[in-house]
């Protein structure tokens, strides 16, 4: 660990981001990827442009569709779907999106 060694972590077993993205719940991944990069509530929030408050809702569950998601996912450094859904369904959103055009074509002939 780095700077903040003192600090409780709860996810101690996960290393590396894409640990931390398997994880099963917005809350978990938010909190799992920011101890990854050992930053406090407050070092994400002004990232993010927001403040300790929102980090600590979106990281106690309590904050379940927030609108700072696309700026708390960039300040991680990870992809907001993969933040908010997880790994694997992000994968099948995004093949989903990567195909959405084929299928609207489709059913316009």
């Amino acid at each position: 660990m780095g700077r903040h060694d003192n600090r409780q972590r709860k996810f101690p077993q996960i290393h590396t981001l894409q640990q931390a993205l398997q994880l099963g719940t917005l809350a978990d991944r938010a909190r799992a990827c920011r101890e990854v990069l050992d930053i406090t509530q407050q070092e994400l929030a002004d990232e993010a442009g927001t403040n300790q408050a929102v980090v600590q809702k979106i990281e106690n569950g309590k904050s379940k569709q927030p609108r700072i998601l696309p700026d708390y996912a960039a300040a991680l450094g990870v992809p907001v779907a993969a933040l908010h859904y997880g790994k694997q369904e992000s994968i099948d959103a995004y093949q989903f999106y990567a195909d959405a055009p084929a299928l609207f074509a489709a059913n316009d002939a």
